[in-house]
């Protein structure tokens, strides 16, 4: 399997598995637990657990909005959509989405 994007859509399954990605993702971990403590109290997310979360959203943007869907809703946002400039307040999923995009900068 390689990393390069699948012709069908969908998410990359090594790349969100790769200890690289899971480590990067600790930051928003931490973000998580600093900025949305009452939210995960009952159940802190991991950074595999992150992953896992993402995937599942990119797989799930790609079945009711890719080009397999039938009649979708409305067309996709781009992940770096955020880079257009400060989408406050972001949600947790925006956050998880965009943690990595160079050109955000998240809300204090």
């Amino acid at each position: 399997m390689s990393l390069e994007p699948k012709k069908t859509g969908g998410p990359i399954a090594k790349f969100w598995d790769s200890p690289e990605i899971i480590a990067s993702l600790e930051g928003v971990k931490g973000w998580l637990g600093k900025n949305a403590k009452r939210h995960i109290a009952s159940d802190p997310p991991t950074a595999k657990s992150l992953a896992q979360l993402v995937s599942q959203l990119i797989q799930f943007q790609e079945d009711n909005l890719g080009k397999a869907a039938k009649d979708p809703p409305f067309a996709r946002l781009p992940v770096g959509v955020g880079a257009l400039g400060n989408l406050a307040p972001l949600t947790c999923a925006h956050c998880v989405l965009l943690a990595d995009a160079p050109l955000l900068q998240l809300p204090a």
